[in-house]
């Protein structure tokens, strides 16, 4: 079951993507990445459906790499709930994880409107 401490975090930490952008070079760049985590998103949640069925350990692998993405953006929700997979995928009901992926599911869906959201904000 998804533990709620994954799940009181905040959709989205700004001043994470303000201070990558003072790193990078500019809003341009975060820009450009925001678009390829959004871009690449459907495919790393679908990965994650297969994974329930497909083998815990590419459940695993693709929780860790969406957690650790959205962790370098300030997804802080997500990320959470990445992390939660990501350490109970291998040992947890496949009801539970079946839970929690959808719990991701809805979570991403929550954090790419807040990033389209700071991305329109960005002008």
């Amino acid at each position: 079951m998804v533990s709620m401490e994954h799940t009181q975090r905040p959709v989205l930490d700004p001043s994470t993507l303000e201070r990558l952008a003072s790193e990078t070079g500019g809003a341009d760049v975060v820009r450009q990445i925001v678009g390829l985590y959004l871009d690449e998103m459907p495919g790393r949640l679908a990965a994650l459906t297969l994974g329930v069925d497909g083998g815990r350990e590419n459940l695993h692998r693709v929780a860790h790499s969406l957690r650790s993405s959205s962790a370098l953006l300030g997804v802080r929700a997500l990320e959470g709930l990445c992390g939660g997979l990501e350490s109970e995928a291998k040992d947890a009901s496949t009801h539970d994880v079946d839970e929690m992926v959808a719990g991701v599911h809805a979570c991403a869906d929550v954090s790419a409107r807040a990033l389209h959201e700071w991305l329109a904000r960005l002008g």
